[in-house]
């Protein structure tokens, strides 16, 4: 039964007072209905991106904590947040380059991980 035919026999059957009725079509109309036994997930959040350069200077500061790469993105994890990186070129070492920023900013390289692309 539609949501319109459920509403019209509700109605009809005299169960519903007139305010209820308003409140339930306007329920309806906002999309604030939901069928019983049926979820209505939240919406991915985007995730943030950040220049490769920055990601250095947070490997550097020792903020990265894991790295995950899959083709030419990285998904890094840091203390506070979680972003996405875009890898500059496929000749790009970025474990080398990890190694050499904590390094300069005397702390451990995160741990790393790659995943097919």
């Amino acid at each position: 039964m539609s949501r319109r035919g459920a509403l019209l026999a509700l109605v009809a059957a005299g169960t519903l007072t007139a305010g209820s009725v308003v409140v339930f079509a306007l329920a309806v109309l906002l999309g604030a209905f939901v069928p019983a036994g049926r979820a209505v997930d939240p919406p991915e959040p985007t995730p943030a991106t950040v220049t490769y350069g920055e990601f250095l200077d947070e490997v550097r500061s020792g903020q990265v904590v894991v790295v995950s790469q899959r083709g030419q993105i990285l998904v890094v994890e840091t203390v506070e947040r979680t972003y996405e990186v875009t890898v500059p070129s496929p000749e790009t070492d970025v474990i080398a380059d990890m190694e050499t920023a904590a390094l300069n900013g005397g702390t451990h390289p995160p741990a790393y991980e790659a995943n097919p692309p």
